[in-house]
């Protein structure tokens, strides 16, 4: 991947969290035919940022959030946006959801099941994403509505399948950081989409597209001083998990 280094105000400016990249310098970044990593410097208030320019990227001024400061946690980023022009599965195309008529408690010990033995999955997009209680917690919380429970039910059996696809879109929902013991904690919440999905209904003994939503909680480790570290690969860890996972018919076309 090229990069670009911009500073001044005439390509960028800082947000209370995140910055704007400007037009001007989205569109040095577009005159190639090939994606850049702009990395935008704020040298009045000593901040970094990056920003992952492609050539159907718009060529407006776009804000961008605080998980676009420079830090080791940028690896990992900017491998998810490579990965978007990947060769692969894509968008859960060719796995058709078909709702058991057993009753919602003996479909959820079965889907219990399932979870606990797949225990982990390999995303092209996301890397490896582990099944944990926390999932499990939340998809099934009692605040949660029958019918949801019943969507994360009837997607769980292809969950590890549907995760081995390229998302059709996806987005950074969350971001929160936090710091302990010397290491900087950063916490997204992504949430992808996968549109290629379809629904066998029984009764009319045909499919219907609809659209699977999966929600993964990544966490990033890093030393705060890790500008200073030699060797610092060995003092990140990150770990992804899933948050939640269900469907929803689609609406208006």
């Amino acid at each position: 991947m090229l990069g670009q280094v911009k500073s001044g105000s005439s390509f960028g400016r800082s947000l209370e969290a995140g910055f704007t990249l400007k037009s001007s310098a989205k569109r040095s970044a577009r005159k190639t035919s090939q994606s850049i990593c702009v990395v935008w410097v704020d040298r009045d208030l000593n901040r970094i940022f990056w920003a992952y320019v492609h050539p159907n990227s718009s060529s407006g001024s776009q804000d961008y959030g605080e998980h676009h400061r420079v830090t080791p946690a940028m690896a990992f980023d900017l491998a998810r946006c490579s990965a978007k022009s990947g060769l692969g599965p894509a968008f859960g195309r060719g796995i058709i959801v078909s709702p058991s008529p057993k009753q919602l408690a003996e479909r959820r010990k079965h889907a219990l099941r399932l979870y606990r033995s797949a225990g982990q999955t390999l995303s092209p997009y996301m890397g490896n994403i582990e099944f944990t209680r926390l999932g499990w917690r939340h998809m099934f919380r009692r605040s949660r509505s029958a019918k949801n429970k019943s969507s994360s039910i009837d997607l769980i059996p292809h969950l590890s399948n549907l995760l081995g696809h390229y998302p059709s879109a996806s987005s950074v929902t969350a971001v929160s950081y936090a710091i302990r013991d010397g290491y900087e904690y950063r916490t997204c919440e992504h949430l992808l989409k996968f549109n290629g999905i379809q629904l066998y209904e029984t009764h009319l003994a045909q499919t219907k597209p609809v659209t699977a939503y999966v929600r993964v909680i990544e966490d990033i480790r890093y030393p705060c001083d890790w500008a200073d570290r030699a060797m610092l690969s060995q003092a990140i860890d990150r770990r992804v998990v899933v948050k939640s996972a269900y469907y929803k018919e689609n609406f208006g076309g």
